[in-house]
Order: C-alpha cells, then sequence, then structure tokens
C-alpha cells in the first residue's frame, strides 16, 4: 500500500467508531456508537468485509458504544466499552462473542466501570483496562488494569506481554 486512502472501500458507518481491527481473513471488525452500517442496522459493534461492506450476519448488538476489540485464537472476539448487553446476553462493559456474533455465555467478569482497552496474553489470559478500582467480582488491590481467567473471574499472578490488543477510548467528558 502506498499510504493513499481507498475509494473503493466506503462502509457507510453512520457514527464514531472508537476501535477496529482486522481479523486473519481481511474481515474488519468495527466497535464505536453508531446504529448503521452501510445503511442496515447494526447497533455498536459490526463487521465488515475486505471491500468495505457490512457482513449482514453478523450482529453482536450492544446497548452502548464499543470502545476496545481484541481476536481470541480461538476465533472468539472480545468487546469493551459502556454497554450492558452484547450478543444478546446480560455484560457489563466486557463480554465476549462466537465467530457468528452470537453471545458466549462464559464469560461475564461482571465489570463496575467502562472497560478502555482490552488485550490478550500469550498464555490466553484477558487484560482488560478502565477507570476503575478493581474488578467488581474477585476483589484485590488490583487497579485500573487487571487479568482474567477464560471463564471470566479474575485471574491470579503478574500479567504478562500481550499479544494483541486495541484501545481508543472516547475524547474526555467536557
Amino acid at each position: 500500500a502506498d499510504g493513499r486512502p481507498d475509494d473503493t472501500f466506503n462502509s457507510g458507518v453512520g457514527g464514531p467508531v472508537y476501535g477496529l481491527m482486522t481479523s486473519a481473513d481481511g474481515q474488519v471488525l468495527i466497535g464505536g456508537f453508531f446504529n448503521t452500517v452501510g445503511g442496515q442496522p447494526h447497533t455498536n459493534f459490526a463487521r465488515l468485509h475486505p471491500d468495505g461492506q457490512p457482513d449482514n450476519a453478523f450482529r453482536p448488538d450492544a446497548s452502548g458504544p464499543v470502545q476496545c476489540l481484541a481476536v481470541q485464537a480461538d476465533g472468539k472476539l472480545l468487546a469493551g466499552g459502556l454497554f450492558s448487553t452484547l450478543g444478546g446476553q446480560p455484560r457489563n462493559f466486557i463480554g465476549r462473542v462466537y465467530p457468528d456474533g452470537s453471545g458466549d455465555a462464559t464469560l461475564n467478569p461482571g465489570e463496575d466501570e467502562v472497560v478502555e482497552c482490552v488485550a490478550l496474553q500469550t498464555h490466553g489470559k484477558i487484560v482488560a483496562g478502565g477507570a476503575w478500582l478493581r474488578p467488581h467480582r474477585g476483589g484485590g488491590a488490583r487497579t485500573r488494569a487487571a487479568p482474567f481467567g477464560g471463564g471470566g473471574g479474575v485471574a491470579g499472578g503478574a500479567a504478562g506481554p500481550a499479544t494483541s490488543s486495541r484501545a481508543a477510548p472516547p475524547a474526555p467528558p467536557s
């Protein structure tokens, strides 16, 4: 790529995009604060084909803005933000969906504040960060960032290097 914009890629997102990343197959995952993509209803989380058109079969709709995304090795998708439902599941601020967009009921850490960034460690633990003082469940002295086990509870041990992440918090409140 020579750095020039690709005028053929026109996703038609109906609002701001706060987080995005590409998957191994060239699709683009977007999270933000929008209700449409390409003129079709998509609420705050969508997947685009490599040409920018929305994947209308993928509908993990989030009840509020999605600010960050990560793709796990098994293809499951993590999302963090300011929402209380994701993929049809009640989820506070962080959740996971299957590659088809349906909600994954096994991850529910129950955060008590917005998740602004999420990453994966080399051993598969999820690390999330935000303005919270400690994860809602699990307690402890962890502030602003904490690793989670695959089932969603706070993991023990120190955080290691992240293998993937995407964080793009919105503008600070005025």
